[in-house]
């Protein structure tokens, strides 16, 4: 693809992601069965090619690249309407507003030879940045509750 191919078709599909299009639901829903379809459909080339360049054996090609996108996308299909729910968002101690939840992103993704198939594909469902929203913490960094206090037993 020449480079101004590739420009034409970042323009369009900027256009396209400016229509607000990508923000319903179904449409989401669309493309990752289209996703899952397109994998289906593929996967013996999908084999080959990883056979070919990381000399992988189908069935290690199959269990660590492409059947573990499989229950991904189907978990996706499901929670993508608890993910797309507004939420309370806490900005500062005495002010609290509501927004959507939304992915920011449009464009092309290229992966590394070397990276794992499932992390060269794009995640329509997932935004940017592993899903946190800005300040939110990760597990182990998210500060704990402290236990209640334990009462002393007045027995001796």
């Amino acid at each position: 693809m020449s480079r101004k191919a590739i420009e034409s078709r970042i323009q369009k599909i900027r256009k396209f992601y400016a229509t607000g299009e990508t923000r319903k639901l179904s449409f989401r829903r669309k493309q990752l069965r289209r996703l899952r379809r397109a994998i289906r459909k593929n996967e013996g080339v999908i084999m080959e090619a990883l056979r070919k360049d990381l000399k992988k054996p189908p069935f290690e090609s199959y269990a660590a690249e492409i059947g573990i996108l499989y229950p991904e996308i189907r978990h996706a299909i499901w929670k993508l309407g608890s993910w797309a729910k507004t939420r309370r968002v806490r900005r500062h101690p005495s002010y609290t507003s509501t927004r959507p939840a939304r992915c920011a992103s449009a464009g092309l993704r290229h992966g590394p030879d070397h990276q794992p198939l499932e992390l060269s594909l794009p995640a329509p469902h997932r935004p940017p940045g592993g899903g946190r929203r800005r300040g939110e913490l990760r597990g182990a960094e998210r500060p704990r509750a402290r236990p209640p206090p334990r009462r002393r037993s007045s027995r001796k």
